[in-house]
């Protein structure tokens, strides 16, 4: 990236249409031109009729067409535009896409649950210095969504837990009005509604961590920021939040928009809001709250630069893909030395076999992923593993990781995967299954026998080198089966060397 480039970000969100244009220099700094935002209850429709009207997507073309004639007043050089939850779950989604391409001229992306959330994780690389000092003592990271809340437990920096609940603001609002009728007392059937779901939530997955500290963030960080304090970026201590939500609790919706300062529409979403963070607090005994004020266009102006090798990142945030597939792997009680022996081995022969695989970074954190859950599937039958294990992948969200990712990291363990399946992927998950099933039957008897294996790729020979002393006839049988399956991929017999200690 040389000089001054010119970047847009679009989101069609469930409750706005929104755009950031930044300027980006060739040092990684991110300078925000312009902030663009149109409300447009994309939600409202898809959670209650199941598709978006021909009207509100005539709206959301419109808005676009608009954001285009900014971008060339700013002459943006490049863009990437996402859609989230509202367009994903419309049972028209792909015609919707279709007619924003032919109308606008846009190419939108569909970004799964945890793709946003991770947009947003990469959003508070922005802000990393007040990051890595709340993740350092303990935090949870509270992401509202429209259509669902994502919790993510931080302990020592470390990612330890992370789940999604359909508790979002535009679902609370929309089931609740729907029984309108039947309702004497809103806010209390509100609390218990959002209650029962985070008491549960905190019996299977908080209560084992030590949380000090809540980061909340938004797709609608603005008014987020305007409900909790008039500060973007502040840091509020619980006794300043009570004040606050117990100020809430008295007000009508257009008492909130006045006092606040904002549209009845976002007013309305205040007091469900404040009940999510208020109940949490109660959970936890967090001490601070911290709304950083980024949203998903900011995530993805770091993504990109990420993607033209400029890493913005002190945060490892892939290492909190790896830390949310050990969590996955445990709650499926999985067999961890075993796993970490075919993790250690399988890595060392991708990294040995770099020239023979022209297999990349993101190839290796996939194959990581697949080898931490190939054995999940035994947790519901000792039968068909592969095949329960590619059931528990498709079905569990891995926080960063996309579905169709996901979708390649359970073929990569599936044994019945057919090697001339005509799909995009099928040579590179092909190349990623050789590479696992070598180093899963090289600990056939899960004592881990080899260890530390030297590979070496020379004149067209492919060896594993390593010592050992003990009896791996298991092994060797098992290796031999698999070794004729990673010829008919690569083209090269592999073989082993045991080196007698």
């Amino acid at each position: 990236m040389i000089g001054i480039n010119t970047f847009a970000s679009i989101t069609i969100g469930s409750s706005e249409i929104s755009m950031k244009i930044f300027e980006i220099s060739s040092k990684r700094n991110i300078k925000q031109l312009d902030n663009v935002r149109y409300p447009c209850e994309l939600g409202m429709e898809t959670y209650s009729k199941g598709r978006l009207s021909h009207e509100i997507v005539n709206n959301v073309c419109d808005t676009l067409v608009d954001f285009t004639k900014i971008m060339k007043e700013y002459d943006v050089k490049d863009y990437i535009a996402v859609a989230t939850s509202a367009v994903r779950e419309a049972s028209n989604c792909l015609l919707v896409l279709d007619r924003i391409k032919l109308v606008t001229g846009l190419t939108v992306s569909i970004v799964s649950n945890s793709q946003q959330r991770f947009l947003c994780y990469n959003a508070i690389a922005l802000k990393q210095n007040e990051f890595n000092n709340f993740v350092g003592k303990g935090a949870l990271v509270l992401d509202i969504g429209a259509g669902s809340i994502q919790l993510s437990v931080y302990e020592s920096s470390t990612l330890r837990s992370t789940q999604n609940i359909k508790l979002g603001f535009l679902r609370i609002k929309e089931l609740l009005q729907n029984s309108a009728n039947y309702i004497s007392d809103y806010s209390n059937v509100l609390k218990e509604l959002i209650d029962s779901n985070l008491n549960t939530y905190s019996e299977l997955y908080l209560k084992a961590w030590d949380v000090n500290n809540i980061i909340v963030i938004s797709d609608n960080s603005y008014e987020l920021n305007k409900i909790i304090s008039d500060k973007t970026g502040n840091v509020v201590s619980v006794k300043e939040f009570n004040k606050l939500y117990n100020l809430l609790a008295g007000l009508s919706v257009n008492q909130v928009s006045t006092k606040l300062q904002i549209s009845s529409a976002y007013a309305s979403l205040a007091q469900p809001v404040a009940m999510i963070i208020n109940k949490l607090i109660d959970i936890t005994g967090a001490t601070n709250l911290w709304f950083p004020g980024v949203n998903v266009n900011d995530g993805i102006v770091v993504e990109y630069i990420s993607r033209k090798g400029k890493s913005v990142f002190e945060h490892d945030f892939e290492n909190d893909a790896l830390a949310a597939a050990r969590q996955l792997a445990k709650k499926y009680c999985c067999d961890e030395k075993h796993s970490n022996n075919v993790e250690s081995n399988a890595l060392a022969i991708f990294d040995g076999l770099s020239k023979l695989h022209g297999l990349n970074k993101r190839d290796r954190l996939l194959l990581q992923i697949a080898i931490i859950l190939h054995n999940s599937g035994k947790f519901i039958n000792m039968n068909d593993v592969s095949v329960h294990s590619h059931h528990i992948i498709i079905r569990n969200e891995i926080i960063g990781i996309s579905h169709h990712e996901r979708e390649i990291i359970a073929d990569i363990i599936d044994s019945n995967y057919n090697l001339g399946a005509n799909t995009p992927d099928a040579i590179r998950i092909a190349k990623l299954s050789a590479i696992f099933k070598l180093a899963d039957v090289l600990d056939k008897s899960h004592l881990q026998k080899i260890k530390n294996i030297q590979v070496s790729y020379k004149d067209g020979i492919i060896m594993l080198l390593f010592k050992c002393d003990k009896d791996i006839t298991l092994e060797k049988i098992f290796f031999d089966i698999q070794a004729e399956y990673f010829s008919v991929v690569y083209g090269i017999v592999p073989g082993i060397k045991q080196i007698h200690i």
